[in-house]
């Protein structure tokens, strides 16, 4: 077993931890069977499956995975999953991914003998796999025929839907209503799948067994089977699978329910409106696990959930009671609710509970920020008269927020500052309102913490160059230092900052360095280097480097280039086809277009990367706001269809926070449109 193993030069290749010189024990390992077996596996997962990307290793693995599959001790079927997994395009990405694919369907041969296995979990393994593979139905439809094991015939169904759609319509017609409970379902997704009709009573057969029935994690695209179900249902059947789960006499279907409308809600624009009032009731259920999902919906829902302020004000006012679990309470969901609304109502219970002691640091809005309101405004500069130090720090916090929106409160800020001088202070200073009197806390919050952002506050107020320098440095000489995200302008400070160089030129070595945090690191030490010298020469081999590269530094490398190249076009010109080629990393697409703007490129030419950086995940959220800067006309058509379309352009990682993401960016985009069409 596992023949040839060592003639593959394995350390010429890579995975998610380098140099894969380690593949052939873990193979060995995961070969032996037992504990180690076990363990190995993990192991191998995490090098050559990290999260879904799979690698160059990962392709020259699959011979011996498909080996494994076939003759490996238990668990085999663990093998046949992975192999099934590596060809999904719902579970496995990355660039090698069309290789890794090729390859396990060149080994395919071993998959069909296996659906005979007497271990019925290699059976329902190898019917996902051959599914994956894009096999002939044919030797799943013999199976099928013969196939007693409920589990194994479930996932005999979802490959037959998937590689039979027409054919398999009437099996899994039967199978939905009449089937035992893991095939029932799984021929509800496999049917739902391929926009086919469920048959009478398929609905309440289908919900009548939701407690019973579980599908394979493999076969699932979504968290939970029945997320993906109320997601891709059409609008009927949607409303009558919710309408019977959430009527459902067992909580745990109740939940699901409340889950998946939100999980629809967060694909399509017009769900929220059309579907919340079904969860009004389950505020008032009897379950304390309903009644904390629906809260938890109304949080997910975006401003349709305004329907239900004065509920959501009624517990938020418990939040003072609860405010020191360590659980995400309804009553914390409540609070967050409210914030986002513009809805000042969040105001009294919070400040209760810091009154009372509490700490605020699980109100993740308090430290990422919530719209800004006029009613909460009013609300905030009320409540800051008389209010002590903790409450002060708190309301301080979200005016800082906001900016020169703030800008009415800063008479009740300034007269709060010497009992909360420190937040008081970064607040003036984030609306644009720092005074000298403000430079002592300033001073004192910048030696304390070494935080980047108060130091460049009392160099611009005060004019002291000493904590920013100190502050830079940390960064640049410390062993595990990571530059905050805001990119700051340091050209202002010029040669206050030559005592850095030494330090700063160390970072400068012409390659791109092996984390992202030392990347960082590098783009920073470029940008001190320049604004000291004001000569961007030296430092623009490493930028380049950083900007060749994957990920986030490429970002921060681009949006420096961005901001030379307004200073110093004629250094930064020859960056032009490395910030061409970026246009397509959703990373870094935005500060390239950017950068080439500024040296010169047509708005015509960046338009297209701009649109599709606007969908792209993480990247583009400066992609709106940079097309109006530009007058790029030509946008407005593919902007006014993204901010009409009932799909949701999935700009946030944070559940929470997708369609109120959704829904910001949609104003962003109307108003972007209105701007270019007046051009």
């Amino acid at each position: 077993m596992l023949d040839g193993l060592d003639d593959v030069a394995w350390s010429e290749l890579g995975h998610a931890y380098g140099d894969a010189g380690d593949v052939p024990d873990l193979l060995r390992r995961a070969a032996a069977g037992g504990d180690e077996a076990g363990e190995a596996l993990s192991e191998l997962y995490g090098c050559v499956f990290h999260q879904g990307t799979v690698y160059s290793a990962t392709v020259a693995a699959v011979p011996f995975l498909t080996e494994l599959a076939r003759c490996a001790p238990e668990p085999r079927d663990e093998f046949v999953w992975l192999l099934g997994m590596l060809s999904d395009p719902h579970h496995a990405y990355g660039s090698a991914f069309d290789a890794v694919r090729a390859a396990i369907a060149a080994h395919a041969d071993v998959l069909p003998p296996l659906l005979g296995d007497p271990d019925p979990q290699v059976r329902a393994a190898a019917a996902y796999a051959l599914a994956q593979c894009a096999a002939p139905p044919a030797p799943l439809w013999d199976r099928w025929a013969v196939e007693e094991d409920a589990e194994v015939r479930a996932s005999l169904a979802l490959a037959l839907g998937l590689l039979d759609p027409v054919r398999s319509g009437e099996a899994l017609s039967h199978a939905i209503v009449h089937a035992p409970p893991a095939e029932r379902v799984a021929a509800a997704l496999a049917l739902t799948r391929n926009g086919a009709a469920w048959p009478d009573d398929a609905v309440a057969a289908v919900v009548g067994v939701m407690d019973d029935a579980e599908v394979e994690y493999a076969w699932q695209r979504h968290a939970d089977w029945t997320d993906e179900l109320l997601t891709v249902a059409d609008d009927a059947l949607a409303a009558a699978l919710l309408e019977q789960m959430l009527a459902s006499p067992s909580a745990q279907v109740r939940r699901a329910g409340v889950w998946g409308m939100t999980v629809r809600g967060q694909a399509r624009r017009t769900v929220p409106a059309l579907l919340l009032p079904m969860v009004r009731p389950l505020l008032d259920d009897p379950d304390e696990g309903v009644r904390g999902e629906a809260v938890g919906a109304l949080r997910r829902s975006g401003a349709a959930s305004a329907r239900f302020a004065g509920e959501l004000r009624a517990i938020a006012a418990r939040y003072p009671r609860t405010a020191d679990q360590v659980a995400i309470t309804p009553e914390l969901k409540a609070v967050e609710t409210l914030m986002s609304l513009g809805d000042p109502g969040w105001i009294d219970p919070v400040c209760a509970a810091v009154a009372e002691g509490h700490d605020t640091g699980r109100i993740r809005l308090l430290r990422q920020g919530m719209p800004w309101s006029r009613r909460t405004l009013d609300e905030v500069r009320r409540r800051l008269a008389g209010a002590d130090a903790a409450v002060t720090a708190v309301l301080a916090t979200v005016l800082g927020q906001w900016g020169s929106d703030a800008a009415p409160a800063v008479p009740e800020l300034l007269a709060a500052l010497p009992h909360a001088g420190e937040a008081v202070s970064r607040a003036l200073a984030r609306m644009g309102h720092a005074t000298p009197e403000t430079v002592p806390h300033l001073r004192a919050l910048a030696e304390r913490t070494g935080e980047l952002e108060a130091a460049i506050d009392v160099w611009r107020v005060a004019g002291d160059p000493q904590w920013l320098v100190e502050a830079l440095n940390d960064l640049l000489t410390g062993d595990r230092a990571r530059p905050p995200a805001t990119s700051y302008d340091l050209g202002e400070v010029g040669a206050r900052l030559l005592p850095l160089v030494p330090a700063a030129r160390r970072h400068l070595t012409g390659a791109a360095a092996a984390t992202y945090p030392q990347c960082e690191v590098q783009v920073l030490a470029a940008r001190v280097l320049s604004a000291a010298t004001g000569d961007p020469a030296p430092g623009l081999p490493t930028v380049r480097a950083v900007l060749v590269s994957e990920g986030p530094p490429a970002r921060r490398a681009a949006d420096l280039v961005a901001h030379l190249a307004a200073a110093y076009p004629a250094a930064v010109a020859e960056l032009e086809p490395v910030l061409r080629d970026r246009l397509d990393d959703h990373w870094s697409a935005v500060p390239a277009a950017r950068a080439l703007w500024r040296l010169g490129v047509p708005p015509a030419e960046l338009v297209t990367p701009l649109i599709a950086a606007i969908t792209a995940p993480y990247g583009g959220g400066g992609a709106v706001p940079l097309l109006v800067d530009m007058g790029a006309v030509d946008a407005v058509a593919e902007l006014d269809r993204l901010a009409l379309r009932d799909e949701r352009i999935v700009v946030s990682g944070i559940d929470d926070d997708i369609v109120w993401q959704d829904e910001w960016l949609r104003d962003r985009l109307r108003t972007a449109v209105a701007a270019l069409r007046e051009v």
